[in-house]
């Protein structure tokens, strides 16, 4: 019973209690080929997604219908092309790259994407000898903690766009209910 979805203008799936027929979904960490620290976030964001949306979500795989996964294949931040340019605080842009896929009892995949999340961060500003503490008084540890909320947003994204998509496909596929 999925309601509504548009790309870009704010609309979302509303609600449904299945996926390709699935009533029961099981939402593992996402593997990552290099340690990201995404993974776990992720999973917590999809289930939360998922289970709002009106699918039970369960922790048990062998009581799921279906198992929704996935793999970090790259998080790579650059300097930001804004930031090239006489930037007073340098900006970094993420991009995240990512598969996921839907896969029941039987073992073969019903559903896959890829896509690739983006977003930005600042490195820590300027900060005078002796007047922070905590995170700000070291401007790596500053940057680091901005890289982290980047990575939380970017896992709020993900998980929405997956949920969307997700929905969409389930709805539109042949035979779909």
């Amino acid at each position: 019973m999925a309601l509504t979805a548009a790309a870009g203008c704010g609309y979302h799936v509303l609600a449904t209690n299945q996926v390709y027929g699935m009533t029961a979904i099981a939402v593992v960490p996402f593997a990552e080929d290099m340690p990201v620290g995404l993974s776990t976030q992720l999973a917590y964001e999809l289930s939360s997604r998922l289970a709002a949306g009106g699918l039970h979500v369960v922790t048990d795989e062998s009581a799921a219908s279906a198992i929704l996964s996935g793999r970090v294949i790259s998080a790579i931040s650059s300097v930001s092309p804004v930031a090239q340019f006489n930037a007073t605080v340098p900006a970094y842009d993420m991009t995240v790259t990512l598969t996921v896929e839907l896969v029941p009892k039987n073992g073969k995949a019903i559903w896959k994407k890829r896509m690739v999340i983006r977003e930005d961060f600042l490195a820590a500003g300027t900060i005078a000898s002796g007047t922070a503490t905590g995170p700000q008084a070291d401007p790596t540890l500053a940057t680091e903690v901005n890289r982290r909320r980047a990575l939380l947003r970017v896992a709020e994204q993900a998980a929405q766009d997956i949920v969307d998509a997700l929905l969409i496909d389930s709805t539109t596929a042949p035979g779909s209910p």
